[in-house]
């Protein structure tokens, strides 16, 4: 969580500095006296983003369920896009995205068996490149408008982590928290289509996963395959 805030300061900084007020001799903005050509509604432009989102959709078998509302997604990065015409821009992303999956302790799971805990969680971390296409509803100056995106994303899960946690589990332990890495029964790599709505700094992400989460020779039940996610845009 410290590498996470670290990198959530460093983007907000970096982009509010980009974004500073330029001024020559006689104080006078320059972007006042120019012709813009980079800004939310301009030919090109980059700035960060944050995202934080909940897992939907079933689970296929019941021994896959999960803690809707507990299970959740987490993303920052940076978004970049090309305005080609009036009203289509065309963009891409780079992100660390992290999900959180957390099975239903009960007689039916077995995920990854069949132990009962008092937390448990599957979680991917991952980098995340997504390309997409932008329909321009509403072009405002200094503005990213309001805008649908259509597109589609790709990931390599880098770790994969099970994790439990249990309290008093053991003689003269308060609290025993096991991580498991290398999970051979989850897969590294991950795609699916997104779609957004957003009113300049602000979208709603629906994202459809069309990979498994787990190895085709794992005997698990899938998880959920969608996600819906508020994003915050870090510009002006």
């Amino acid at each position: 969580m410290r590498i996470i805030t670290s990198l959530v300061l460093l983007l907000f900084l970096s982009t509010s500095y980009a974004q500073e007020d330029r001024v020559d001799e006689y104080n006078r903005n320059l972007d006042d006296l120019t012709i813009p050509k980079r800004g939310p509604n301009k030919a090109k432009y980059t700035h960060a983003f944050l995202s934080y989102g909940f897992i939907i959709g079933e689970s296929v078998g019941d021994s896959s369920s999960i803690k809707y509302g507990n299970s959740s997604t987490f993303s920052v990065g940076f978004r970049s896009k090309y305005r080609l015409t009036k009203f289509y821009e065309l963009g891409y992303e780079i992100a660390y995205l992290r999900t959180r999956y957390l099975p239903v302790q009960d007689s039916l799971k077995n995920l990854p068996d069949g132990e009962l805990h008092d937390k448990e969680m599957l979680a991917n971390n991952a980098l995340e490149v997504l390309v997409f296409n932008r329909f321009k509803l509403k072009n405002k100056d200094h503005s990213a408008g309001i805008f649908i995106d259509i597109g589609a994303y790709g990931n390599w899960n880098y770790r994969n982590v099970h994790y439990t946690k249990n309290e008093d589990a053991i003689p003269g332990a308060g609290r025993t928290v096991v991580k498991n890495y290398f999970l051979e029964y989850m897969n590294d790599y991950a795609y699916g289509l997104t779609a957004r709505i957003g009113f300049n700094r602000f979208a709603l992400d629906f994202r459809y996963r069309l990979s498994d989460v787990f190895d085709s020779k794992a005997k698990y039940g899938e998880l959920p395959n969608m996600v819906i996610a508020l994003q915050l845009g870090l510009h002006q």
